[in-house]
Order: C-alpha cells, then structure tokens, then sequence
C-alpha cells in the first residue's frame, strides 16, 4: 500500500474518531454557542477529508473504485429512499426508547439546532458537504482501501462504521451508536450496488430532515436543559 494511503487511513480511521472523542469533552462544557462558525469550521473539516479521499482514491483506482459509478435511476431512488426511511425511523426508535429509560442528551445537541434563517441555510449547506464529503471518505475510499489490505467488505464496513460513530461523539453515546448504525447502512448499499450515489443522497436527506424538520423531536428533552449527557 501506498504511504499516502497508509497516512490517509490513518487520519480517516484513528485521528479523525480520536479529535471526535475529543470534541465530547468540549461539547459538555460549552455553555454558549455560534452556531455558523461551527458549522463552517465543520464543513471545512469534512471538505478536506472528502477532497484528499477523492484525489488520493482517484489517482490510485480511478472515480469507480470511490463507488462514483452510474446506477439506474429506479434502483437509485428505491436505495436512497429505502436508506433514508430506515435510518430516520431508527433514529425516533433509539429517541423513543432514551426517553423511556429517562435518559438525558446533552444540551449541547439542542445548541447546534439552527434558529435563524441564516443559520438554517448554513445548516443546509454542511449538511451536503457532510454527506458528499463523508460519504466519499469513509464508504468510497476507506472501505476500497480497506479492500485493497485483503480486509474483506462487510469488516471494512463494521472498521469505518465504528470510526465514523467515533468522528460523531459531540452527540454523545446515542448519538455514536446511532450515527455508528446509519453509517454500516451506507457501508451496505455500497457494497450491494457497487455505487456511493444512494448513501450520498440518503445521507444528505437524513441530515436535513434531522436538522431542518424533526430537530428537537430527535432530542430526549426540549428544554435545553443543563443535564449532563448519560
């Protein structure tokens, strides 16, 4: 393997989780919030990560080892919507069930909810980054790497779904083991239509609906509380 890739995966499956780790403790001490800055300073993030993954996997196999391959457009719709609607109804289960179990989400996850206008589209906006940009990290050319070390594809999707719940731990516990599910289900469609299309868009959509429509209703409380994350 390439020293590129070897210093890339390591970024993508070790650093990457361990500054996300990192970022929890941060997230349960930060008292006030502005919420664009974080938002671009995330979006600039994963566009770094998303664009060496897509330069380094594109010079060593071409946009079809990143899944950047067409799929028909019935089989597209049907994975993305599939992806989506499972992902976001696991997602109010996981909700319903922390709720039931008195359990507390951070008051840091009700911060990052845009309230304005301005920060509703600039919420919009990371989220198509974070779904082009992640997806074509860890699912594109994470997982081809992986494969390329003879490590087969359902245990580079079990690797990169447990560094991508990891990337997510300002969320919390839920929220790493949420987004940790949400990215095998990437991982899955990639390896079952040879193609990142569905997962990208999937992604974007859960990512707005999340954000955008279901906000707070995905939290175990609404008041912005100052309980500590169980």
């Amino acid at each position: 393997m390439r020293l590129v890739d070897q210093i890339l995966l390591a970024v993508l499956l070790v650093l990457a989780p361990i500054n996300g780790v990192a970022q929890l403790w941060l997230a349960r001490n930060t008292r006030e919030l502005a919420r664009i800055p974080v938002y671009v300073s995330s979006g600039i993030f994963i566009l770094v990560l998303g664009a060496a993954s897509a330069i380094v996997g594109g010079i060593g196999g071409g946009p079809a080892s990143l899944g950047l391959t067409s799929l028909d457009p019935f089989a597209f719709a049907a994975w993305t919507a599939a992806i989506a609607a499972a992902v976001l109804g696991m997602m109010m289960l996981f909700t319903w069930i922390a709720r039931a179990a008195g359990l507390r989400d951070s008051p840091f996850l009700a911060r990052l909810l845009p309230r304005t206008r301005r920060e509703r589209a600039y919420f919009a906006g990371l989220s198509f980054v974070a779904g082009t940009g992640e997806e074509i990290a860890y699912r594109g050319y994470a997982m081809s790497a992986l494969g390329a070390m003879s490590v087969g594809p359902w245990m580079a999707a079990s690797v990169t779904s447990v560094a991508f719940g990891l990337l997510h731990s300002y969320q919390g516990a839920r929220g790493i083991v949420t987004t940790g599910v949400a990215g095998f289900a990437f991982a899955a469609s990639f390896i079952l239509t040879g193609s990142i299309w569905p997962a990208m868009a999937a992604h974007v959509t859960i990512d707005l609906v999340a954000g955008l429509v279901l906000g707070e209703r995905l939290l175990t409380h609404r008041d912005g509380g100052t309980d500590a994350c169980a």
